[in-house]
């Protein structure tokens, strides 16, 4: 039987998540969102899209590193790392399913180009829209450590599942989002 990283999430992202992005389902260990420490708390434990939250926070416009993505049935799933632009750091490890029919052609086009963060994106086209945290967990950087080419297995990172709906309700997008903790990338 195949193991639930957290209820409700859809298949596709899961299914990414284990087979595509090479991390166990079993790697996660939830928690309440007060026990995360700071500053993950700050940048997490709240109901707003983390582009917005981390550009604020270091003072930054974001940008996107995509290490992979691809288009399942009507979702498309990309693996990134949210940089700064100004310093060019490291701030997020995601990985996020976006509905692809909740978005227009021309939106469909520049979220398939893979240089924006889709918050920011939604900002840009104007697009309301509510972040719902569902749950935040901790994880062995280890496992995102072969991404990354560092041995970073003693390290412990920071969490959240995350998501992205219409103010109607529609879903646009599922997201794994993961804190390194501060300068071990």
């Amino acid at each position: 039987m195949e193991e639930v990283i957290v209820n409700g999430m859809p298949e596709s992202l899961r299914r990414y998540i284990v087979e595509d992005c090479s991390i166990p389902a079993a790697s996660f260990r939830i928690l309440p969102g007060e026990e995360l420490p700071e500053p993950a708390r700050q940048l997490m434990f709240h109901d707003e899209d983390m582009t917005s939250t981390l550009a604020r926070y270091y003072k930054s416009d974001i940008y996107i590193d995509k290490i992979q993505s691809l288009e399942r049935g009507d979702v498309y799933l990309r693996e990134v790392f949210l940089q700064t632009k100004k310093a060019d750091t490291v701030l997020e490890y995601g990985v996020i399913a976006i509905v692809l029919d909740s978005s227009d052609q021309e939106h469909r086009e520049e979220i398939e180009a893979d240089q924006e963060p889709f918050g920011g994106l939604l900002h840009k086209f104007k697009v309301e829209f509510q972040s719902a945290p569902v749950c935040f967990f901790a994880i062995s950087a280890g496992y995102i450590a072969p991404t990354l080419s560092k041995d970073l297995e003693k390290y412990t990172f920071y969490g959240r599942f995350n998501q992205l709906s219409k103010t109607n309700g529609q879903t646009l997008a599922w997201i794994m989002e993961i804190l390194p903790e501060e300068n071990y990338i």
